[in-house]
């Protein structure tokens, strides 16, 4: 069954590419599986858009012809859906034998030096908010800092590839960094579907052994 995994809609925030994602949704082929990997909704928040929250009731219905998958991200745990349909709610996924799915906050690198690195980053990231500097999701700001950025995604990589070969998978997809990404690292393949809130808009397709990243033109 070929599947597809995307991640980092954050439906409800003023960031979220709401009507190109409901383009490539209602485009999907029939009886394909979809992987929902993290951070589906950004939260509740007085900027939040309710109608992106429609959303969620297509995904919904959806489940009556084809397999939905929501892996749990960081902002997920404040959603909660008074119907979730045939929705399966995992804190991982596993498509296959060899394929493991992971939000990627879980791996983030924890330490003194990456904490106080956090701390002044997001430190920046609200002060340069109330200089009145352009609003953008937190995310596309740490790439104005290419080294705290590029350490940061490293962490995440590094940890996802160690969880894989806990797992004894030979391929590991993760979201959360905002950054699409496909590379071998120490022998297990990583890849990152990056998110719905700047281009490119990634997704993994699985079939039969054909695995690959793809922009969602």
């Amino acid at each position: 069954m070929p599947t597809l995994v995307i991640s980092d809609l954050h439906l409800g925030s003023k960031f979220c590419r709401y009507d190109r994602l409901c383009e490539w949704i209602a485009g999907l082929p029939d009886g394909i599986e979809l992987v929902l990997n993290g951070d589906i909704v950004h939260a509740p928040r007085p900027d939040t858009r309710e109608e992106h929250l429609d959303l969620l009731d297509t995904l919904k219905q959806m489940t009556a012809t084809r397999r939905v998958v929501w892996v749990a991200g960081n902002h997920d745990p404040e959603c909660r859906m008074a119907d979730p349909g045939n929705i399966e709610f995992k804190p991982t996924h596993r498509i296959g034998e060899n394929i493991i799915v992971a939000h990627g906050h879980q791996f983030e690198a924890r330490n003194l030096l990456t904490g106080i690195c956090f701390l002044v980053f997001r430190g920046l990231y609200k002060l340069h908010l109330k200089l009145g500097g352009p609003s953008m999701h937190v995310a596309r700001y740490a790439r104005k800092f290419p080294t705290f950025f590029r350490v940061f995604r490293s962490g995440i990589s590094a940890n996802a590839v160690q969880f894989a070969k806990k797992h004894g998978c030979r391929t590991v997809a993760c979201g959360h960094t905002h950054y699409p990404e496909d590379a071998v690292i120490d022998g297990v393949r990583y890849v990152n579907t990056g998110s719905w809130t700047e281009e490119p808009f990634c997704c993994l397709f699985v079939d039969d052994g054909v695995m690959e990243l793809r922009k969602n033109e």
